[in-house]
């Protein structure tokens, strides 16, 4: 196993948990199973989200539902992930759900061949928010409802109707997939290149340092879009033009216009354009990491790490007595909020990186030690 790349599928799951798209490794309080959901006092609310995101899979026509015959060599599985979606102020202010495809079951060369999607790079944000506040553009933001059920799938992909909900008549059935679900391995390449096949269509380009990021240019005007999924950000120097082409992908993809951005991946964005400043913070998320690995209310520390302090592999009866810590995932959420608001604790973070497979104790007390610095930030 690589654990240099399963920890970059962390930090990627960490950025989706952070922008509110179910798919991350990390199961927070907000976060609960579909049995939780059911028979707790919010299961009527959790009821009405599961419709609403089946009917949207029907009328984006996301699959039809045929015999399973002998034809057919894999199908997979399905479940909801559900999410409480907050406001500014952290209150509820929606429940959602998302039908997500058991991925992990897909083979190679059946159901998948071509996976990867270009997400817009961390470094590649902060210029984009750097040249928005120099020139004094409005960031405007976007929401793809239900992205991937928008990319059309080119292998035959069968999957079992998700349990309790199956068609009434029809239970016996599996689904034929015509489009895209999350967690489907192709399905970020697909809608990738429905977005970009049409964005190229209406005049953008996208840049050599980065896919994700589209330029339209026409005369003095110039509006620059940055992808990562189903988030969108617009901004330009021309008021009448950025709205028109707002407008344009509104009414070719059914979204939802979120104004002057807030939220970005999780960060959150306080943007005076008059005095032409702008804050970035990751306090919520790092509440949630703090709660969610037990460390709130812990004492905070001044450093990232404590002074002269040294990491060596430990020996393969010291890993034992610890291995159960969720080590690697505790490291993939740091490692977010390096490269969202915290490059502070870069360093720090990266020493401990590599210890995945053979982390002792002292692996663990730093990793704590992180957090409790990071807690000073929090409050």
């Amino acid at each position: 196993m690589n654990d240099a790349t399963n920890l970059d599928d962390l930090v990627l799951d960490n950025a989706h948990l952070a922008n509110a798209v179910s798919q991350t490794n990390l199961d927070l309080p907000d976060s609960p199973s579909l049995s939780e959901a059911m028979a707790g006092p919010e299961c009527e609310k959790w009821h009405i989200a599961i419709l609403e995101e089946l009917v949207a899979i029907k009328e984006a026509g996301t699959w039809e539902l045929v015999d399973c015959s002998p034809v057919v060599q894999n199908v997979i599985g399905c479940c909801f992930v559900l999410q409480k979606k907050c406001g500014l102020d952290g209150a509820v202010t929606r429940f959602k759900a998302h039908l997500v495809a058991q991925g992990f079951s897909q083979q190679e060369g059946i159901d998948y061949s071509e996976t990867f999607a270009p997400v817009v790079k961390s470094a590649l944000l902060h210029v984009f928010l750097a040249i928005c506040v120099h020139w004094g553009w409005r960031i405007c933001q976007m929401d793809i409802k239900s992205a991937y059920l928008n990319g059309s799938l080119s292998e035959d992909i069968y999957m079992c109707q998700p349990k309790g909900y199956e068609e009434l008549g029809s239970e016996n059935k599996i689904a034929k997939l015509k489009k895209g679900l999350y967690r489907l391995k192709q399905a970020g390449q697909e809608w990738y290149a429905m977005l970009h096949d049409y964005l190229i269509k209406l005049g953008f380009r996208h840049t050599h340092a980065d896919h994700s990021v589209f330029v339209f240019e026409h005369g003095q005007s110039i509006i620059i879009i940055p992808v990562y999924v189903d988030d969108k950000l617009l901004a330009g120097n021309d008021e009448c033009l950025l709205d028109a082409i707002q407008y344009a992908i509104g009414a070719h993809f059914k979204s939802t216009d979120l104004g002057m951005a807030a939220w970005i991946l999780g960060i959150h964005v306080h943007h005076d354009i008059d005095a032409r400043t702008l804050l970035i913070e990751q306090l919520q998320y790092i509440k949630g990491i703090l709660l969610h690995y037990n460390m709130a209310g812990c004492m905070p520390v001044s450093t990232p790490l404590p002074a002269n302090i040294h990491f060596e592999p430990t020996s393969a009866d010291e890993h034992g007595k610890v291995s159960s810590y969720p080590y690697l995932n505790t490291i993939g959420s740091l490692m977010y909020a390096t490269m969202g608001t915290h490059p502070d604790i870069s360093y720090a973070v990266r020493s401990l990186a590599p210890f995945a497979s053979n982390f002792g104790q002292v692996h663990i007390n730093g990793v704590k030690h992180i957090m409790q610095y990071l807690s000073g930030w929090s409050e």
